[in-house]
């Protein structure tokens, strides 16, 4: 990874692109420069720009009040069919599976109602193919997302 820019070697990172560039600097500002048309800099401009601009962030922390988090087993992990995914809900709530190849391509989505308590589904994979896949769990109890290998 590059780590200078011109003379300056204050650096993190940087990373080039082919219409943009971004740099973090080891005190953590963020630094953008090139095509800017459609904003994607995060300068607040839709000017394009030769050389580095300081990308404004907020200064409030984003908030985690917001999310709620709870664990689920996902078993057998490895897979090479039936999937168990066991988890407690709180209250009665509607649960949305998701199940996601690595490049974020939706393969499966359900929605069920569940009362509260222990929850166990069974999911059959066999019919796809063999690589990494992400489960995403998501109610009004939480969210979950487990990496998940089929063999």
């Amino acid at each position: 990874m590059l780590n200078q820019v011109g003379t300056a070697n204050t650096w993190i990172g940087i990373s080039a692109g082919h219409t943009h560039s971004h740099a973090i600097a080891t005190n953590t500002d963020i630094w953008s420069t090139g095509r800017g048309l459609e904003g994607e800099l995060g300068i607040g401009s839709n000017t394009a720009f030769n050389t580095l601009q300081v990308v404004a962030c907020p200064a409030t922390p984003l908030s985690t009040n917001d999310i709620k988090l709870f664990k689920a087993a996902v078993y057998p992990n490895p897979t090479n069919g039936i999937t168990t995914i066991s988890y407690n809900l709180e209250n009665d709530t509607t649960v949305t599976f998701r199940i996601t190849t690595i490049q974020g391509q939706l393969i499966q989505e359900n929605k069920m109602d569940k009362p509260s308590g222990l929850q166990t589904d069974n999911f059959d994979l066999s019919g796809l193919s063999n690589g990494i896949y992400f489960i995403s769990i998501n109610s009004t109890n939480g969210a979950y997302t487990v990496k998940l290998i089929k063999e």
